[in-house]
């Protein structure tokens, strides 16, 4: 993930950027539940891309403990050059002759695997994702 790397944005940060870009909204629990990362990690996380301006918090009106977060202009766009990025590199790493929609599907599921696979656990009961923060 060089790409991730010029950027400074850790695989983990990534990741919820894509989860609240691919969904609109989701409160912190949800993020923490789907990715399977400690609360205060999700909460680093968050704050990090909202320094950035990538993303924004927003409280729930009837229950102010509930916070949601959204992705803004600036993240969407960022997320929109992260995936060209990937279709390119996806481009490289495929059969020649792979159409753009090929590509793009082969991309939507490989984001599936890893989303379903950060929230698998070891036989040893730790997270799969667990040490791979940065």
């Amino acid at each position: 993930m060089k790409e991730l790397a010029t950027r400074k944005l850790s695989y983990s940060a990534s990741q919820v950027l894509f989860m609240v870009s691919r969904l609109g909204e989701a409160s912190m629990g949800e993020i923490q539940r789907e990715l399977g990362l400690a609360s205060s990690t999700i909460t680093g996380l968050v704050d990090t891309l909202s320094g950035r301006g990538l993303i924004e918090r927003r409280f729930d009106a009837s229950d102010r403990r509930v916070v949601y977060v959204r992705p803004t202009p600036a993240g969407l766009d960022e997320v929109m050059s992260l995936r060209a990025k990937r279709v390119e590199w996806l481009r490289e790493a495929w059969p020649k002759g792979m159409t753009g929609d090929e590509l793009e599907a082969a991309l939507r599921l490989i984001e599936r695997l890893a989303g379903s696979l950060s929230s698998l656990k070891h036989p040893d009961g730790h997270q799969a994702t667990e040490g791979h923060e940065s």
